[in-house]
């Protein structure tokens, strides 16, 4: 039971910050969501994500993954101009 308090502590942390794709979305365009995600947030000021990128050649090559990055992107960027404390004013 006490190492269960950490995995939950940490997996609510990493629900905050809301770079999980849409539910029922395909592997690749999963993935793509969350590095477009992380790359938005860290454009969009709340650059406290360690080394966002884009999979270039995962990009050019997989519609799925640049449909989900780009689609992260948008929204995570405008996320953290819109609130740029995170929701509830607390920074992230």
């Amino acid at each position: 039971m006490r190492h269960l308090i950490p995995v939950l502590a940490l997996s609510g942390l990493l629900g905050a910050c809301g770079t999980y794709a849409p539910a029922g979305s395909t592997a690749e365009f999963s993935g793509g969501y969350t590095n477009g995600c992380l790359a938005g947030y860290e454009q969009g000021g709340r650059g406290n994500h360690s080394n966002p990128a884009r999979d270039e050649a995962r990009y050019q090559s997989d519609a799925e993954y640049r449909d989900g990055w780009d689609e992260g992107f948008a929204e995570c960027f405008n996320r953290a101009i819109s609130q740029p404390y995170g929701e509830g004013g607390a920074t992230l």
